[in-house]
């Protein structure tokens, strides 16, 4: 059985959209070749998709160029051109440039066991008597503290902020 289905003007009724990784310098000539191998391979369209390694610009006009000849090849050759808005994770991410304002990066706590009280710490703690006790001053009864400290990720967007993910 196959699961191409040729239709008028070259068209395939049934096929692959496979998600086209974009992880290099993209260049009009190349981009059109692959669309053609594709088709060829009996793909009914293709989903341009941003990852890692991409290097013209996200968002560009370099980028832009690049998806409009996608499109103009797909069209000539009656597959289907979709972009997929998501460079990184989660959708909205734009490539990094969410991440340009520190207010938008993920927040995370981080514990460290330490052999004295750090008052720098965000909260510490003791286990005594096999329970957790927080402390807010040096207990000398005390050998291992649990200092828990509050950092930022700037590489991934904070997605529990409702105003960072609006």
């Amino acid at each position: 059985m196959s699961f191409v289905k040729q239709v008028d003007k070259g068209q395939t009724e049934y096929g692959g959209l496979p998600f086209w990784s974009w992880n290099d310098r993209l260049q009009e000539d190349e981009l059109r070749r692959q669309i053609r191998v594709m088709h060829e391979l009996g793909m009914r369209g293709f989903f341009m998709h941003a990852r890692g390694g991409l290097e013209t610009d996200y968002l560009s006009e370099d980028w832009f160029r690049a998806i409009e000849a996608c499109v103009d090849e797909a069209e000539k050759l009656g597959m289907e051109a979709w972009s997929y808005d998501e460079n990184g994770w989660p959708s909205g991410f734009a490539g990094g440039k969410v991440l340009d304002d520190p207010y938008n990066h993920a927040k995370f706590l981080k514990a460290e066991v330490k052999d004295h009280f750090d008052p720098e710490a965000l909260a510490v703690y003791v286990i005594s008597g096999g329970k957790s006790r927080r402390v807010t001053a040096e207990d000398a009864e005390n050998r291992e503290y649990f200092c828990v400290y509050r950092h930022t990720a700037p590489t991934y967007v904070d997605t529990l902020n409702d105003i960072v993910t609006r």
